[in-house]
């Protein structure tokens, strides 16, 4: 009732006036909802497209949910050269209870499509970290600025724990003493700076007012009521949001970090650095908000996918298993345990209302 319907009208008014750059609510500049207007580009455009619906609002969040998933897949195929370990982790994002419900996945709000390109973008670097080659560093620098273009400041939120990696790895000098790194960079600044500039010029007073609400607004001071203890975000993911699938991902970090295969480790020390980097940044902020921590259930994903790549692995190592099985046990080891996950995940999609009731009685 707040944030999807304002841009619902956000994109209605859109694809009515033509108007591409200042987004409009009852006709005048919207000064409430600053952020950048990819998301509302998009609902714009499928409007157009299939008519004023509910589906065009919201098609765009299952969409970045689906590349999501895909994201993950190709990740594995890249890095671990198989496609277990991205087809389990897609597994654990869409049966995580953050993930799949209002204001993620299921409504036209930005955080699907800021997942996506958030994890895009970090993902990207990793494997630049890896392998040197350059089009990581591009790919990097466009999934960077299309995050920050979905939802302003909050798309560079995974930075700090990325530089943190790169400290850890030493690897300064594959960036700065690279000149692919400055044609990305500038690529990256130019795209955010025109959409800034332009809206500024049209619309004057928009930067100062994106300055009081995503900095000073939102960040250094409690706004409409939600303040929340420093631990919020902890106990709303152990409680409600993951629930079984942080208990997981703990148990895969360890295995992941204890792994005798470099891939592993590498792989599990960069989840968890991004992971307790964005924790200490939101959790820092004044203003707290439920729906701030879906950026974690990719990295949540990852770490617990690590305890089923173990399996799988160990399973074929077993050359009798491995032989006379092959895919049969790691689809049965799969079926069992996501029967449960997947099967409540349906349930709260077909019922949300009463999953809902069910999620309070529970939680009295």
């Amino acid at each position: 009732m707040w944030d999807e319907s304002r841009l619902a009208i956000n994109a209605y008014e859109m694809q009515k006036s033509g108007n591409l750059i200042v987004t409009t609510h009852a006709g005048e500049p919207d000064m409430w909802n600053t952020k950048p207007p990819l998301m509302i580009w998009c609902q714009a455009s499928l409007m157009k497209l299939i008519g004023v619906n509910e589906i065009a609002v919201r098609l765009p969040s299952a969409i970045a949910a689906l590349f999501t998933c895909g994201l993950l897949v190709a990740f594995s195929l890249i890095y671990f050269k198989n496609f277990w370990f991205g087809c389990i982790a897609s597994l654990v994002l869409v049966t995580t209870n953050g993930y799949l419900n209002h204001h993620v996945a299921r409504t036209g709000d930005y955080d699907s499509l800021l997942i996506f390109f958030m994890m895009a973008y970090s993902i990207c670097l990793f494997l630049y970290t890896q392998t040197a080659r350059k089009k990581y560093l591009y790919l990097f620098f466009l999934s960077l600025m299309l995050a920050v273009l979905t939802k302003g400041i909050a798309g560079l939120m995974f930075i700090p724990g990325l530089l943190i990696f790169i400290a850890c790895l030493k690897e300064w000098s594959i960036f700065f003493k690279n000149k692919h790194f400055y044609i990305g960079a500038g690529i990256f600044l130019m795209g955010v700076a025109s959409y800034y500039l332009f809206r500024e010029y049209y619309n004057p007073g928009y930067l100062l007012t994106v300055w009081n609400n995503e900095l000073g607004g939102r960040y250094l001071k409690t706004i409409e009521g939600h303040n929340h203890p420093f631990d919020f975000y902890y106990k709303l993911l152990k409680e409600k949001q993951a629930y079984v699938w942080f208990y997981i991902a703990i148990i895969g970090s360890i295995i992941g970090l204890c792994s005798i295969d470099k891939k592993t480790r590498k792989l599990t020390l960069f989840s968890l650095i991004l992971f307790f980097s964005y924790f200490l940044v939101i959790s820092s902020g004044q203003t707290k908000l439920a729906w701030y921590s879906a950026p974690f259930f990719p990295l949540i994903a990852l770490l617990s996918a690590i305890i089923f790549h173990f399996i799988f692995v160990k399973l074929q190592e077993n050359q009798w298993i491995h032989k006379n099985f092959k895919y049969y046990i790691p689809i049965l080891i799969l079926m069992i345990a996501f029967i449960c996950p997947y099967q409540n995940t349906l349930e709260r999609v077909q019922s949300p209302k009463k999953w809902m009731h069910a999620m309070k009685i529970s939680m009295k």
